[in-house]
């Protein structure tokens, strides 16, 4: 398929006259680099530039890749019934027909405002390919939990993120009033890809909100879609999927009745043949490519300036699913770049190779070899002449942390807050401080939840007896005292 955004915009290689060149008010471009603009886009420059989220060659190997590229596995269905519990309850998920519709969510922040950059009237500007970030290292963030308010179980709209000192936090959302795109530390989320024309309930792609936000707030990150490859969990018999992948199933389904979403048990449908969870699945992958294809055109046609990154994967190690997404993106999308790589790390669930054998004091080492296979597979597709990524698209961890304590049954050999922070969050902060790590931010899951399934003692605020809200000892505390440094060269 053609490249239709560049087919949009007239195709060639040559920017429009009427346009003019814009940096961003925070970034400062050297008078070398800027004496290039005035370059033909066949000349070639006589500087070179080298991007600081590339890690450095030899040879144009990475120096950071440690381990050779991963095979790809096929999804491994979720079958233990306490991490099912855990990962369909996980707050702000579960019974969600439009994760992202509007609400009042306001949130007090003590970041960089965004008064100046939001006026920028992006449509008349071409932006130079220059790397916007809120933060000189990498950045520490949190998936701050809205509150539903029925049952009151905690105040809302939820604790305000400042005393964390974060570099950047999200809700899983873009559709929040008032807008906490107003600061510079949130990060949008376009949660999945259903659109009212589906029919399936769920308007998570809203064309409009998207051009008006993208355009009033030029150069932020978005991130796109929520464990679009969660694989079907196995509760009370029945086997469905969850997360964004629940939503790309039914719009599927809508087209495509003989593909199951739920079966098995009291569904009333049989299990499925490989054959057919194989080709339901590729289509689900088909889906995401074409929907973040079309949220790219969205948004970038608002506001060139911006990155998406994709997809906030379940797993964090390479799966079927996301070699066909990129397959999909690669042959049908030619012209769509992701701009970064979203995933998600659990200890002790089927998101990472790290499973119920190893001991509290023993899972790092595992986490880490799961993040470095990541890493290579990564460095591999950066690589390759036909890659889907754009040119140093970093790695984030989006959301990281630990699930399981206190559903139906108890998680063998359940670590203690203490543990946790010692065993969990801290190896993977001073992995990040003392070396080339890979990946270019994190944020912990999440700042509360008093659901019965997710950890209470990992929260990072809790409710006092006046209904105000204060950071947990030892997870809040310890995260909020975190200050991200600059990562010393490896020796």
């Amino acid at each position: 398929m053609n490249d239709h955004r560049n087919n949009r915009r007239g195709g060639g290689s040559h920017p429009a006259p009427h346009r003019r060149l814009l940096a961003a008010p925070d970034l400062r471009i050297p008078d070398a680099v800027a004496m290039q603009v005035g370059q033909t886009v066949r000349s070639t420059p006589s500087l070179t530039v080298i991007s600081p989220l590339q890690p450095p060659t030899v040879t144009g190997i990475p120096i950071a890749t440690r381990r050779p590229t991963q095979t790809p596995q096929s999804l491994i269905w979720i079958t233990d019934a306490t991490e099912a519990w855990v990962l369909i309850h996980r707050p702000g998920f579960s019974g969600r027909s439009d994760a992202g519709a509007d609400a009042t969510a306001a949130s007090v922040v003590t970041h960089i405002p965004n008064s100046q950059v939001k006026n920028v009237d992006s449509s008349l500007h071409l932006y130079l390919p220059l790397v916007h970030t809120h933060w000189t290292s990498w950045g520490k963030g949190v998936g701050k939990h809205v509150p539903n308010a029925t049952p009151p179980l905690i105040p809302t709209p939820g604790p305000d993120v400042s005393p964390l000192n974060l570099n950047w936090y999200y809700n899983w959302s873009y559709k929040v009033t008032p807008s906490p795109l107003e600061t510079r530390s949130f990060v949008p989320m376009v949660w999945c890809a259903g659109k009212p024309s589906d029919g399936v309930g769920a308007n998570h792609i809203d064309t409009a909100k998207l051009q008006e936000l993208a355009a009033a707030y030029p150069g932020r990150v978005w991130l796109v879609f929520n464990e679009p490859d969660h694989p079907a969990t196995l509760n009370s018999g029945v086997y469905s999927y969850g997360q964004c992948a629940e939503w790309l199933c039914k719009i599927v389904r809508q087209q495509n009745p003989q593909y199951p979403c739920a079966w098995g048990g009291n569904s009333g449908t049989p299990t499925p043949n490989p054959t057919v969870q194989a080709t339901l699945q590729a289509k689900m992958a088909e889906l995401a490519a074409d929907r973040f294809a079309e949220v790219s055109d969205i948004i970038k046609t608002a506001d060139p300036s911006a990155r998406l990154f994709c997809c906030g994967n379940f797993f964090d190690h390479n799966t079927d699913w996301w070699e066909d997404f990129k397959e999909q993106l690669r042959t049908q999308h030619s012209g769509v770049k992701i701009d970064g790589v979203a995933i998600h790390v659990y200890p002790w669930t089927r998101s990472t190779n790290c499973n119920y054998n190893y001991d509290v004091s023993e899972i790092w080492g595992c986490l880490q070899g799961d993040l470095e296979g990541f890493t290579a597979a990564h460095a591999a597709e950066l690589a390759r002449t036909d890659s889907v990524l754009a040119s140093g698209a970093p790695l984030w961890i989006t959301e990281y942390g630990y699930l399981n304590y206190n559903g139906p049954t108890a998680t063998p050999g359940t670590p203690t807050a203490d543990q946790i922070v010692n065993y969990v969050m801290m190896p993977m902060v001073n992995w990040f401080q003392t070396g080339p790590s890979g990946y270019q931010a994190v944020a912990w899951y999440v700042t509360i939840d008093q659901s019965a399934y997710t950890p209470e003692g990992t929260n990072l605020f809790y409710v006092t007896s006046s209904g105000t809200y204060a950071l947990t000892t030892p997870a809040g505390t310890t995260w909020a005292g975190v200050v991200p440094a600059t990562a010393t060269s490896a020796p």
